[in-house]
């Protein structure tokens, strides 16, 4: 289902529900009028992705990826410092 193994940090609801969850998302940001990616593989990965579609939106201006990672992380999809 994932390429990183589910972790409990005392904030998640459980893994029973993160395949749900995941399309929920997946769902609720489709139906939205904003661009967005998925990203997927390693923590190295996906950090590296979403840090190239960033620069590629936003011109790799420093306001925008701080925007952006924190739009990221509101989403649910979860954070990686820049």
């Amino acid at each position: 289902m994932d390429d990183i193994p589910f972790v409990q940090d005392g904030t998640r609801d459980g893994e029973h529900v993160r395949g749900w969850m995941t399309q929920r998302f997946r769902e609720d940001l489709t139906r939205r009028p904003e661009p967005w990616i998925a990203v997927t593989g390693s923590h190295q990965r996906r950090l590296t992705a979403a840090v190239t579609h960033i620069d590629n939106v936003g011109g790799g201006s420093s306001d925008m990826r701080a925007m952006s990672c924190l739009l990221v992380t509101s989403a649910g999809f979860g954070s990686s410092p820049l």
